[in-house]
């Protein structure tokens, strides 16, 4: 499972949402009970949060990074920045113009830890195997 050592180059946070005392949650609980030291001790820098709160299905959520170079490309016509300041709005600009936007909005970029995309996946029945698996793909998206 070398896969869960790189879960951090890719992920910028993990968060596992279940019922304490349900058993749709009971396939959670023990897959973070048996696997919740590996992860973080693979990945001291990676957020994984643990979220239980009573009658919530299973779930398990992962954070991307939101990289504004991987979405500049010949054919894209335009990019969207998401500039979570005070008073900022979503930005709209042509490829022409994206120097200019990226030089003047890369620092607010850079200071927001909280810019990114999520993805969720429901382990309502899931096994341990497969909530694992489900954590390795969403570790590669």
């Amino acid at each position: 499972m070398a896969w869960r050592a790189q879960l951090s180059r890719n992920l910028k946070e993990l968060r596992f949402l279940f019922c304490q005392t349900s058993p749709a949650s009971a396939q959670t609980r023990e897959f973070l009970h048996k696997s919740y030291k590996d992860l973080k001790t693979l990945n001291p820098k990676l957020p994984i949060l643990i979220r239980e709160c009573r009658g919530v299905e299973p779930q398990l959520w992962a954070r991307y990074d939101l990289y504004l170079g991987h979405m500049v490309g010949t054919n894209v016509v335009a990019v969207i920045a998401f500039v979570l300041c005070e008073g900022s709005d979503i930005v709209t600009t042509t490829l022409s113009s994206w120097t200019m936007l990226k030089s003047t909005l890369s620092w607010s970029l850079q200071l927001r830890a909280n810019v990114g995309v999520e993805r969720c996946v429901n382990l309502d029945g899931l096994t341990e195997a497969q909530i694992n698996n489900k954590l390795e793909e969403l570790g590669k998206a």
